[in-house]
């Protein structure tokens, strides 16, 4: 899950505030009881209607991210227009263009897709209200779904969805059996919100910059620690994957780096 706290002001309650170190404080332990209540809550949010985003072979698929949205907000055909240029972009960049696997699509009574929940700043059915977004389990299937507050989509913020959709891939790689360590999913999960979203790149950046010096101020601990750091300390190992995208090959090393991991996970 990705608490977005740190480009100016951060949502909760339906309310913004403006940031600072005592909101900081604030997100980082509501983020810590989004992980606790996590695995407990897992419903499925109710919806109003749905579009569906389509792939198509010449672009790469067939794929479909079959979007579900509880309200339309004033102006939603134009946030349908962004969704679909963005997760057209997503699946062209990550893969067709850099052939990682893409998530598995639930089989429904009309067609095959995947899931994607745009919810109230309010609603609390999948996630606390600090939360931004969340990619988790679809029901009983070993299947993943992306949740979304409306907020970040009718504020255009590119940065959450791409974290949540390398979730939803990395997820491809492995299964919901499988507890990925938190520098690891949380890591290339910030790699991927800076790299896509480049063209506002200081945004990006700014946006992990102190979870970045959460990692810093307790460089000395293993990055796989889970205690005795701040909650926000997996966030800021991006460091380690931005490294490895920069110089050790790009997508295609991470690539790899997935595609290998159950090999190393299982011995």
């Amino acid at each position: 899950e990705y608490s977005y706290i740190c480009s100016g002001t951060i949502l909760t309650n339906g309310k913004e505030y403006t940031y600072s170190k005592e909101c900081e404080k604030f997100v980082v332990a509501s983020e810590q009881y989004e992980q606790d209540e996590y695995e407990a809550r897992g419903e499925i949010p109710t919806y109003q209607s749905f579009f569906d985003i389509n792939i198509s072979a010449s672009q790469g698929g067939p794929y479909c991210f079959r979007v579900f949205y509880q309200t339309e907000a004033i102006g939603w055909n134009t946030h349908k227009t962004y969704l679909t240029t963005l997760f057209e972009s997503l699946y062209s960049t990550f893969i067709v263009n850099n052939l990682f696997t893409a998530p598995s699509m639930y089989t429904g009574s009309d067609k095959q897709y995947f899931p994607v929940y745009i919810v109230s700043n309010q609603d609390t059915t999948a996630m606390s209200l600090s939360a931004a977004a969340i990619t988790r389990r679809y029901g009983n299937n070993n299947l993943s779904t992306i949740i979304v507050r409306d907020y970040y989509v009718l504020n255009s913020r590119c940065e959450v969805i791409a974290h949540e959709f390398m979730h939803a891939i990395m997820k491809s790689y492995t299964n919901w059996g499988v507890t990925l360590p938190n520098w690891y999913k949380e890591g290339f999960a910030n790699l991927a919100s800076i790299i896509f979203c480049s063209e506002d790149p200081d945004r990006e950046l700014n946006a992990i910059i102190s979870d970045i010096k959460a990692y810093k101020e307790n460089s000395d601990k293993s990055i796989t620690s889970t205690s005795g750091v701040p909650d926000t300390f997996c966030y800021g190992t991006t460091l380690y994957p931005l490294y490895i995208y920069s110089q050790l090959g790009g997508w295609y090393t991470v690539r790899n780096i997935f595609t290998n991991y159950m090999t190393y996970y299982n011995s």
